[in-house]
């Protein structure tokens, strides 16, 4: 079988999670099927961003209370708690991590989360809190108000990523929110990144079939669980290969023509099926009709009689 190989990266800075190019038909055929075989770069994931916020409010009063982040690629439970300690200066909302390295938030009056941006959900462990639930609140516990998230954070993007393509396989996952949700990728990887080392993942499970007219247009995009566009601060380098898929398009289109005709064959003798049972109806009808007939004349014939009985000559 025919097949080319390519390496492919991403040149675009500021959007390194995004490979865009145009590859013509290097093999001449009406169909390849295309495999991204592996995916490399360096492990430096944006984890926080300007633009990212948590927000409380605070005290019977309902104080607003807003945190805003820098950009970080680094972080621990420890060291996002003390983040937010540094953010809140001399606020009343202390934030530590308990033993099982969850976020824990304590204050001598009342508050809430009331709002966060998708980073700090991941970063928290509210990432499968919906929107309704918020503001979650405060317990008062021993002479303090406290609040506990319940799940651990994920301090490197979710556990699983994904990269999707305008020419990938469809893929099912389940979502909370919708249910199951579909999209094209052509790899997934797990997530067991450490930061700052080289990522290096390999594909054994996807490629798309596709008219070879469709590779002159493809891009990738590196999102996670949620397929939210991961930020990555280096190129992610991709190998590509292309196979010349005529043979397998040949007998797919021949099982289809095959299929196609035993329908074609099926819906004929359902007609002709209907079509007998509407001549026997039509039949039953007209004996029918013609039985009522006879009974008629019958009748007549009968009350014909009668009357010559009743008035002799």
């Amino acid at each position: 079988m025919v097949s080319f190989q390519y390496t492919l990266c991403s040149n675009e800075r500021g959007g390194y999670n995004t490979i865009r190019c145009a590859i013509n038909n290097p093999i001449m055929c009406r169909y390849v099927t295309m495999t991204v075989t592996s995916l490399t770069s360096n492990c430096n994931i944006k984890v926080l961003r300007s633009d990212d916020f948590l927000t409380f409010e605070l005290g019977d009063n309902r104080q607003t209370c807003m945190i805003k982040f820098d950009d970080y690629t680094q972080l621990t439970p420890i060291t996002f708690a003390g983040l937010i300690n540094e953010r809140f200066g001399d606020g009343n909302i202390e934030a530590s991590v308990d033993n099982c390295m969850r976020i824990r938030f304590e204050s001598t009056e009342k508050f809430s989360i009331v709002n966060c941006s998708y980073n700090v959900k991941l970063l928290l462990g509210l990432y499968d809190v919906a929107d309704e639930k918020y503001p979650i609140e405060s317990k008062f516990n021993d002479g303090i108000y406290e609040l506990v998230i319940e799940s651990c954070g994920y301090f490197l993007s979710t556990p699983i990523l994904y990269l999707v393509s305008n020419l990938g396989t469809p893929n099912f996952r389940n979502d909370s929110k919708n249910g199951m949700q579909s999209c094209d990728v052509t790899m997934r990887l797990n997530n067991s990144f450490t930061p700052q080392i080289p990522i290096i993942a390999n594909n054994g499970e996807f490629s798309s079939t596709v008219p070879a007219g469709c590779i002159s247009g493809m891009y990738f995009t590196l999102v996670d669980a949620n397929m939210v566009p991961v930020e990555i601060l280096n190129p992610i380098y991709i190998t590509l290969t292309l196979e010349n898929a005529d043979d397998v398009m040949t007998t797919y289109n021949r099982q289809e023509q095959y299929e196609e005709k035993e329908r074609q064959k099926q819906m004929l003798y359902m007609l002709q099926k209907q079509q007998e049972e509407d001549e026997k109806d039509k039949m039953a009808a007209r004996e029918q009709k013609i039985t009522a007939a006879m009974s008629n004349a019958q009748s007549l014939k009968m009350a014909g009689l009668e009357q010559l009985n009743l008035n002799p000559d």
